[in-house]
């Protein structure tokens, strides 16, 4: 089943972490400050353009069901190309936004501090990842901070200790030490070794997402006995947490989404 986007429909992307998709079915979707108000742990990807009270989703009204756009172009214009069909995503509506020019993303929007879990409508995986197992996704999407992926990994580690699982931390510490000295090495180098020292930390940071991605499989699968899909995973959560909130897949062939070319011209246009 597909959710039916209005055009203030707005999504917000989460990648596959799962224990910040259980934060957000407990608490609602934070900003840094109000999680920080309600002490709730948020991890951050990466510190982007965004305040510390404002939160990022993408806008229904801007994406259009176009079969001639720019694979590639959109991909860097597009949060719900970008964020959307590459992980999960809440749904929410009747929600106040700030659909101001000042955005990363050209179907962005802002929202102020929180969005509760009663604004939260549907739950979104797109289908070419429902049926994947666990130890088959990415854990950590495009975080280049070593501070930030090193909060994310040790959250996620929390998580997988909370149902059981212990893991190898000697060879997490050495990894985490890696990606250190190679970033340290990068803030100080000289242009011809750039090259090289980002190839080594990327090379580090794969390794250290798969070593995320078996520990999730493992420690799931041997709590429920075989191995778990991403949709099974959410499934479970929601049940586990008592709310009643749909799952929606979003169909692959979604993959044409693009935005509409005037997003300026929509807007006044819509006001």
């Amino acid at each position: 089943m597909e959710y039916k986007y209005n055009g203030n429909t707005l999504m917000h992307g989460i990648g596959f972490n799962f224990s910040r998709f259980e934060s957000i079915l407990k608490h609602g979707i934070l900003s840094y400050s109000e999680s920080i108000s309600e002490n709730v742990k948020l991890c951050r990807n990466f510190y982007g353009h965004n305040k510390d009270d404002e939160i990022s989703f993408v806008r229904g009204l801007y994406i259009d069901t176009k079969n001639d756009v720019n694979i590639t172009y959109w991909h860097m214009l597009s949060g719900y190309y970008k964020y959307i069909l590459n992980g999960i995503s809440f749904v929410v509506e009747d929600v106040p936004f700030n659909d101001s020019d000042n955005v990363n993303k050209l179907d962005e929007v802002i929202v102020k501090d929180k969005v509760g879990v009663d604004k939260i409508r549907g739950i979104q995986i797109p289908s070419k990842y429902q049926d994947v197992l666990l130890s088959d996704v990415s854990y950590l999407f495009e975080s280049k901070s070593c501070i930030n992926i090193k909060n994310i990994c040790d959250d996620y580690i929390e998580f997988m200790k909370g149902y059981g699982h212990s893991l190898d931390m000697v060879s997490y510490k050495k990894l985490i030490s890696l990606l250190s000295s190679t970033s340290k090495a990068l803030s100080n180098c000289t242009l011809g070794e750039k090259k090289m020292l980002v190839e080594n930390f990327n090379a580090i940071l794969k390794t250290l997402d798969k070593y995320i991605a078996i520990n999730m499989g493992m420690c799931f699968k041997r709590y429920f006995g075989f191995d778990v899909t991403v949709y099974q995973m959410l499934v479970y959560l929601v049940n586990k947490n008592k709310v009643d909130i749909p799952i929606y897949i979003i169909p692959y062939n979604k993959k044409n989404k693009g935005i509409k070319n005037d997003r300026w011209k929509i807007k006044n246009n819509s006001s």
